[in-house]
């Protein structure tokens, strides 16, 4: 069983947890992503992902524990064919000044368009 340790934020009286274990093997991929985040729109580049969690870089800073809606472009060769993904952010990691913040969140939902 992996070990479970809670991070020291609570969030609106949810405790959002930290696994020191990825619960699926990731898969590294260097894809462009629009991301939707308390109401305003960015751009980003996906890194890597996973059948439970994506990580991420643009420059929206979002809240640990908030909904984020991601749209992912899977095929370079036929643009329109993308996934849109409903996930919850469990990591933010500032970047360096000008540079941008990475992003990890769990998937909750996704749809193939």
């Amino acid at each position: 069983m992996a070990t479970i340790m809670p991070i020291a934020q609570n969030l609106q009286s949810n405790r959002i947890l930290f696994r020191h274990q990825r619960r699926a093997p990731r898969g590294f991929a260097v894809l462009p992503l629009a991301v939707s985040a308390a109401g305003q729109d960015h751009v980003g580049l996906l890194r890597d992902i996973s059948n439970s969690g994506i990580f991420f870089y643009s420059k929206v800073i979002p809240t640990i524990g908030s909904e984020i809606h991601l749209v992912v472009n899977v095929s370079s060769v036929d643009p329109g064919l993308t996934v849109r993904y409903k996930c919850r952010v469990v990591r933010v990691d500032p970047g360096l000044a000008g540079a941008a913040t990475g992003v990890g969140v769990t998937i909750e939902g996704y749809e193939k368009t």
